[in-house]
């Protein structure tokens, strides 16, 4: 993780902040569309952001690789339990119990009407406290027990769920073992989900608990594994890009014959999943491995969009907080006089959405999250962090590397 604004660790790959950057956009671009469907307002503008919430698949795929590789890395190191446990507590609980306590505490007190209805569903906010949300949002088959700017805190606790038994099987486990697991998280996060569309329809418990989500994070594991393995990425590279495009075909299909891109149909909520998976697994392959004059790493290490990613965790916290309050003020309209009912406005929602919840990242950043990061270095990994992976033989332009830095959005 960039713990300052200067110094990068070794094996630093800057297209992974891109990653993150489109990640973060994704989630972004479909919350700014969220309340702000008034009757009227033309169907393609709806489906143009449907797709935002795969961006969150995103980040499951690129979390599970990091901190797999984080953890490969220094597993066999005195001190492995007690340095990741403490340097990921410094990156996640001082912002995330920094922002309950505003949203559920002090605005609600503060704000008055501009929070008025999104404010009124409470019943799962102790839960959110114990990083569980996403356990009784499944177990309530709805949306409506928190308030709509804490609901997307839900991926943020099958995060922390996953980081808090990863590391014990990481350590338990040889290396062959642990790609077998993670084959098998990905097979039964298939057959859960399956099971649960089958018996109770699409819905909550497929999309938001943690064991239904587990084929993302396991391929993100393989990612790290075969990275770590002889050879590399090096025997996983001819496929990526077919991989990639085939996995969006399907997906492609999947929205078609279900009439959107949104993520409460039947197959997306089975055989879906599981294709964004490996979809965007094979896009990390793609990044790890492509030379720097690759189209995708020039797209992805794009100023803009990697700044994103550096910022992408307080972006996720606050920015549909931000939602509420532009669609709660009228921003839009007294802004830029754009009537709710036309196609420009969720446009004009976006801008307005991401203008202050940048605002909003930069200030997290400067006054909460980088003072807590820089205590890292009282809990500093242990053992060497991996540098570029093995090169390939000369003349090849091929490049082998591997971030080790923790997913910066959690």
């Amino acid at each position: 993780m960039t713990n300052t604004g200067a110094g990068r660790e070794p094996g630093h790959v800057a297209a992974l902040d891109g990653v993150r950057g489109l990640a973060i956009l994704m989630v972004m671009w479909l919350h700014s569309s969220m309340g702000a469907r008034p009757p009227g307002r033309p169907e393609w503008v709806q489906h143009l952001f449907a797709f935002g919430w795969m961006g969150v698949d995103l980040f499951f795929v690129l979390s599970g690789m990091l901190i797999t590789g984080i953890l490969l890395d220094t597993r066999d190191q005195r001190g492995y339990f007690g340095s990741f446990y403490a340097r990921r507590t410094l990156r996640i609980f001082p912002l995330y119990y920094a922002a309950l306590v505003v949203m559920l505490a002090v605005l609600p007190w503060l704000a008055g009407g501009w929070m008025h209805g999104s404010a009124v569903p409470d019943e799962g906010n102790a839960w959110a406290w114990a990083y569980l949300l996403n356990v009784k949002i499944a177990l309530s088959a709805g949306r409506d027990v928190v308030p709509l700017y804490l609901f997307p805190f839900w991926s943020l606790a099958v995060e922390e769920q996953f980081y808090l038994v990863w590391p014990l099987a990481v350590w338990l486990l040889s290396r062959r073992a642990l790609g077998w697991t993670a084959g098998g998280m990905i097979a039964a996060a298939l057959l859960l989900r399956i099971g649960l569309v089958t018996r109770y329809g699409p819905g909550d418990a497929p999309y938001v608990l943690t064991v239904a989500r587990m084929d993302a994070l396991g391929v993100g594991a393989l990612v790290a594994l075969a990275a770590r393995a002889p050879g590399g990425l090096a025997r996983w590279k001819p496929a990526a890009p077919w991989t990639a495009l085939a996995c969006a075909a399907g997906v492609s299909a999947i929205s078609v014959a279900a009439g959107t891109t949104g993520n409460y149909t039947p197959w997306m909520q089975t055989l879906g999943f599981l294709l964004l998976a490996w979809g965007f697994g094979a896009l990390l392959v793609m990044v790890l491995t492509a030379p720097p004059s690759h189209g995708v790493q020039r797209v992805l290490s794009a100023r803009w969009l990697r700044h994103l990613g550096a910022r992408s965790y307080g972006l996720y916290v606050w920015h549909t907080l931000v939602v509420v309050g532009v669609l709660g003020t009228g921003l839009v309209q007294r802004a830029f006089s754009i009537p709710a009912a036309s196609g420009l406005y969720p446009f004009g929602v976006a801008a307005c959405v991401m203008a202050v919840s940048l605002a909003a990242a930069e200030v997290s950043w400067l006054v909460l999250e980088k003072p807590f990061l820089e205590l890292k270095r009282y809990a500093p990994r242990p053992g060497p962090v991996l540098g570029p992976l093995p090169q390939p033989q000369a003349g090849s332009a091929e490049r082998r590397m591997l971030s080790t830095q923790p997913l910066q959005r959690s």
